[in-house]
């Protein structure tokens, strides 16, 4: 069953990704589906280089897309030998918090959570 849920998650991932390349999608379009995606109760895996706190990055969902580290700079970096991106440090300015929110926000593939 776990296999099942991984396929469709793939799939969904995978489709989120090219709708959104192709300059698709509101942000209603992607959070309805990571509530599909969360529903099925799919486990996160937390990249093993989040620094604690609030915002993480889900290293079986992220893509290498690198955006957050684009209007993140501050937070975000890229693990380049798993390819996936990591919150190295936690928000602590209004600044760094709005930038992290916008990573969340338009993360192509919902990689990115918030736990606050």
């Amino acid at each position: 069953m776990k296999r099942l849920y991984n396929t469709i998650t793939d799939r969904l991932q995978e489709s989120i990704a090219v709708y959104a390349s192709n300059g698709g999608g509101s942000h209603q379009d992607r959070a309805g589906v990571e509530r599909l995606v969360d529903s099925m109760n799919v486990s996160v895996k937390k990249h093993p280089l989040n620094a604690e706190g609030r915002y993480y990055v889900d290293c079986d969902t992220c893509l290498d897309h690198e955006w957050c580290v684009y209007v993140a700079p501050n937070n975000f970096r890229m693990a380049e030998e798993v390819g996936s991106a990591y919150v190295f440090k936690q928000p602590t300015t209004p600044e760094e918090e709005a930038q992290c929110k916008r990573a969340l926000d338009e993360c192509p593939v919902g990689a990115i959570r918030d736990d606050g």
